[in-house]
């Protein structure tokens, strides 16, 4: 069902993590005095669990996903159960600028691959073939790794 309803399946590739740091660099760091290119290497990064390409940040990165504007949609997000961090990942999920989620998530064992679902609400959707999905680090905090992204159809079958 997830392959049907799926509208476009992102996953974080070497170029993916390329564009979203572009994405993140262009769109500058909200800090003064620190210019962007420098934001992107120290701020946020890639990482690689168990072979596969993730992002993390310590500030935000953010994703350009197609959606259907004629249908629900909701975002699919696949993190890692075992990540390297001290502390809890405490992050926001936004789609255009708009709060979808809230995680604090912990590491735990077995280490996993584990899929996360927000819906979309329609009216960030309505007439837009795209949207800016964002990974916002809480004050202080990190996000947690994202090794994949997907925009699906909420009301497939």
């Amino acid at each position: 069902m997830l392959k049907e309803a799926t509208v476009r399946k992102g996953v974080v590739t070497s170029a993916l993590l390329a564009l979203a740091l572009c994405h993140h660099a262009l769109a500058g760091a909200t800090d003064p005095g620190v210019k962007a290119f420098e934001a992107k290497l120290v701020r946020a990064r890639p990482l690689r669990s168990e072979g596969r390409p993730g992002r993390m940040a310590r500030s935000w990165f953010s994703f350009e996903m197609p959606v259907d504007p004629a249908r629900p949609a909701k975002l699919v997000v696949t993190y890692y159960s075992a990540e390297r961090r001290r502390d809890p990942a405490h992050f926001e999920i936004q789609v255009n600028g708009r709060r979808i989620g809230q995680e604090q998530l912990q590491n735990s064992e077995p280490a996993r691959f584990f899929d996360v679902e927000y819906a979309i609400p329609a009216d960030l959707i309505g007439g837009k073939e795209k949207v800016t999905v964002r990974f916002q680090a809480a004050e202080g905090g990190v996000t947690a790794g994202v090794y994949g992204i997907r925009t699906i159809r909420a009301d497939a079958q």
